[in-house]
């Protein structure tokens, strides 16, 4: 087991060297995303009043209190097949719009993983299709102060759906990732999560995969005590001919996946709990052990009457 656990979750890449003037235009890089993410979902509630255009938006799937939409071709695509290869120029768009359960400190508990292990434990409470993930390289890490904050080089293997895998590889993706917590125009406090594809000459691409792009945009607004909206939207181009119509199955079903946040947050604090509890335990008998020590030799007890002199 434990050599099938470090295998999925190893680098299968050589180190990543970043010099640091390359990891600071990453960071720079990181925060001009965030901001045109926080811009894209500002229209949103202004233009479209939260809701979906369903003249642009049709919709794929559901999940909870989320729903998961594909943008409708336009113009001379309109008739284009979804069963079709997506074109070059036109990326499936998935978009998510929704509330679930969990104020927004919980589950950006649950959204952030900034280690290896910490993206173990994350896919395996919210089931999100990967079969091997890895850090390569931490950019940013949180702090007492910023706890959600982090920018780290990521690479994952997504499964493709069961039905093509003995005629399609599975996708694999190298991402900069960035989680932390801004406000809005109107001074809200907002999580975001944003994740966009990069590529470094110690990456190349995998013959048992095929590397995919992407670039996902997630914002959570907290609405009630324990209500928070989510919005995302992804761009897609999974490559090596994948028909849009598996890709935008394939998405919806990956993206909806952060409706579990809120339950890897609980997990995750549970976990810290029974470990504190543990060392705590530990510690105790440590020290109960080392003072009975120090009894049994300063006071020279009998061992037959259990006096002392």
């Amino acid at each position: 087991m434990a050599a099938s656990v470090n295998k999925h979750y190893t680098s299968p890449f050589p180190p990543l060297q970043l010099t640091p003037a390359s990891a600071f235009e990453l960071e720079t890089l990181a925060q001009k995303f965030v901001a045109r993410s926080i811009g894209t979902y500002e229209r949103f509630l202004i233009d479209d009043h939260g809701k979906a255009d369903e003249t642009r938006w049709k919709l794929l799937s559901a999940k909870d209190g989320l729903r998961a939409y594909a943008e409708q071709p336009r113009g001379n695509d309109a008739n284009v097949s979804y069963e079709e290869e997506t074109p070059i120029t036109d990326l499936p768009v998935v978009m998510i719009t929704g509330t679930m359960v969990g104020n927004l400190d919980d589950i950006m508990y649950g959204v952030i993983c900034n280690t290896t292990e910490l993206m173990r434990i994350k896919t395996s409470y919210i089931h999100d299709d990967l079969v091997g993930s890895c850090v390569l390289a931490s950019l940013a890490t949180p702090t007492p102060e910023n706890p959600f904050n982090a920018t780290d080089i990521k690479w994952v293997e997504v499964k493709v759906p069961l039905a093509t895998r003995p005629i399609i590889k599975n996708r694999d993706f190298v991402y900069l990732e960035t989680t932390g917590i801004e406000r809005l125009r109107n001074g809200e406090r907002v999580g975001y999560h944003y994740v966009h594809s990069v590529q470094f000459p110690e990456t190349p691409v995998r013959d048992s995969t095929v590397r995919g792009n992407s670039s996902i945009g997630v914002i959570f607004r907290q609405r009630d005590r324990d209500v928070t909206d989510v919005f995302i939207k992804a761009y897609f181009n999974p490559a090596g001919g994948l028909v849009r119509a598996i890709t935008l199955r394939s998405a919806a079903r990956l993206l909806l996946s952060v409706a579990n946040n809120a339950y890897c947050s609980n997990m995750k604090k549970l976990v810290w709990a029974i470990r504190q509890k543990y060392a705590a335990d530990t510690s105790s008998s440590s020290s109960d052990g080392g003072v009975s020590a120090v009894a049994t030799s300063d006071e020279k007890s009998c061992s037959g009457c259990g006096s002392t002199n």
